[in-house]
């Protein structure tokens, strides 16, 4: 999480996520932003999880895993490589979309895409992929590693409350970076390419917000079907949450997740809260 984490608890909805994440067994670590936007810094430090002091408690062989906050995933297998085939990688939707432009140090020509919304490795891949050897990364070493492949200037091209910064070059940073840095892990070794499993065939289909069922209809989705959702955007206010709980019901089916229900339901009540 980026910010200072007495600050961050100031914000209401930020304290009662943090309170729910810490219930539920979740391990939080902070970093601070200096020259970076704090959207910049959280995308892109997900790329640079195994250089953290936590990754220490960690084998060479766990796995890593990036996730969008807007994702939900469906299944498992889809999103982890299979270390007892000898695959140290797992691209989601590997060719679900088109190329893209590599980091403006690392040259003018585009790449590969492989989108964030899953990359899984194990943590000794993690490493080799994004060159990493030290584990004591924070939020400066991070901003350093960033100037190092974008330039100094890059990130001071946006200002984060501009309408422009969504979809500009500056908000794919991350990917620009992980693109660039698969391809060249696959280039440096053929047996890389081997040990990577890549999704073919397009994207996953999914439930995508853009086109969102309405209730009843969601309760029809057949979820063996479906790669992932692509959830609302505010899906915790009132108007959205008739919408977003069948979703919740859908996934979450049957006795056994009564309590997991109940508790989601009981955490939108206290994020919409005012109190």
């Amino acid at each position: 999480m980026v910010g200072d984490p007495d600050s961050v608890k100031q914000h209401h909805q930020s304290n009662v996520t943090i309170n729910f994440l810490k219930e539920s067994g979740i391990k939080m670590h902070y970093i601070s932003n200096s020259i970076t936007t704090a959207p910049t810094l959280s995308q892109v430090s997900r790329l640079l999880a195994t250089a953290m002091p936590f990754s220490e408690e960690y084998t060479d062989d766990d796995i890593f895993i990036t996730a969008d906050a807007d994702m939900m995933p469906f299944h498992l297998k889809n999103h982890i490589p299979n270390i007892l085939a000898d695959q140290k990688a797992y691209f989601y939707n590997a060719d679900c979309t088109g190329p893209i432009r590599v980091p403006p140090k690392r040259g003018n020509y585009k790449v590969p895409m492989y989108p964030m919304s899953t990359i899984s490795a194990t943590v000794a891949t993690w490493r080799e992929i994004m060159g990493l050897s030290s584990t004591n990364y924070g939020g400066h070493e991070i901003e350093e590693y960033l100037e190092n492949e974008f330039g100094q200037e890059y990130f001071h091209l946006i200002n984060v409350n501009t309408r422009g910064f969504r979809g500009s070059s500056v908000w794919y940073a991350d990917q620009s970076l992980v693109s660039y840095k698969v391809a060249e892990w696959f280039k440096a070794n053929p047996k890389n390419r081997a040990a990577a499993t890549l999704t073919r065939g397009g994207c996953y289909p999914r439930i995508d917000r853009i086109r969102w069922p309405n209730p009843s209809e969601m309760l029809k989705q057949n979820l063996n079907q479906l790669g992932d959702a692509h959830l609302l955007a505010n899906g915790y206010t009132d108007s959205q949450w008739k919408l977003f709980e069948p979703l919740v019901q859908l996934v979450f089916n049957g006795s056994k997740y009564d309590y997991l229900r109940s508790r989601l339901t009981k955490y939108r009540m206290d994020y919409v809260s005012s109190v």
